[in-house]
């Protein structure tokens, strides 16, 4: 999933964790637009594709992200993260005259029972909800095998079948800043920034607004808390790292079952809606 994996269970159940490693294998192998075996791959150099169960579901759920998030998330973007700056890959820096041309219409993808064609210039990125969509598969498997006490992370993406603590690294220093402690079972939080991932220098990082294809810069890192739903929050923290901060607010009041922490440049933080979810300590 092009990031390091880990599951945590109970001593009883670590038969399960081979199994959850294979399940996030199967995933990879349908989102991955790096393998050239994926079906993603394939669809984004063929045009058209055969989906599988995790491929149609992915792009499903993605074009109602897109309605939810106003048309912040839009896997369309591919068309700039795989296109032009390959995220990932041969990294560069593309001109604005590329940019302004690239081509994020989402009704470009034509989905008809389990075949899904793209227009000819659409690429789609499934980076944005992957990870999140594979951590809720693997939580959802080992809840059938009544398993309650476990950790699934996919770098920020992070699944508790029981209550925890989750610390919340600094985008500013190598050490975290805030403590979570889970108050329910099956919580979920997806952290997502501009600090990591980037090409050259942060000015460029990968968290790039579909709509006006420049770089989101009001936040520097974005966490969000819900119940059970990864493959939700990790769209929306994509979604909210390219928002203003107003549109950023406006979508989190209307939605308080999501808890947020959101850190601006400055190193302002701003958050809400923690009340259900966790209690948070603020570090040093």
């Amino acid at each position: 999933m092009g990031t390091f994996t880990s599951i945590t269970l109970q001593s009883k159940q670590e038969q399960n964790i081979s199994h959850g490693f294979k399940l996030l294998k199967e995933i990879e192998h349908s989102l991955s637009s790096y393998n050239k075996h994926a079906l993603l791959y394939q669809l984004n150099q063929n045009k058209t594709v055969k989906a599988d169960k995790y491929l149609l579901e992915s792009i499903q759920k993605s074009q109602v992200f897109y309605t939810k998030s106003n048309g912040f998330f839009n896997i369309t973007i591919g068309s700039i993260t795989k296109k032009l700056y390959n995220f990932g890959e041969d990294e560069k820096i593309p001109s604005q005259k590329a940019l302004k041309s690239a081509n994020t219409n989402i009704s470009g993808i034509h989905i008809k029972k389990n075949i899904i064609t793209l227009d000819k210039n659409t690429t789609l990125d499934l980076g944005g909800m992957g990870k999140g969509y594979g951590v809720d598969k693997v939580a959802n498997y080992y809840r059938e095998q009544n398993i309650s006490y476990g950790l699934i992370a996919l770098s920020g993406d992070i699944q508790a079948l029981h209550p925890t603590t989750i610390y919340i690294d600094s985008p500013f220093k190598e050490k975290p800043f805030a403590k979570l402690q889970t108050l329910h079972p099956n919580i979920s939080i997806s952290t997502s920034g501009t600090y990591r991932r980037y090409v050259k220098s942060k000015k460029h990082h990968h968290l790039i607004n579909p709509k006006i294809k420049k770089q989101g810069r009001s936040f520097v890192s974005i966490t969000l808390i819900t119940k059970q739903n990864n493959t939700l929050i990790d769209a929306m923290a994509t979604a909210i790292g390219v928002m203003s901060e107003k549109e950023a607010l406006g979508f989190l009041v209307n939605n308080p079952h999501i808890a947020y922490v959101l850190v601006k440049p400055n190193g302002h933080i701003i958050y809400g809606n923690f009340a259900e979810l966790v209690r948070i300590k603020w570090l040093k």
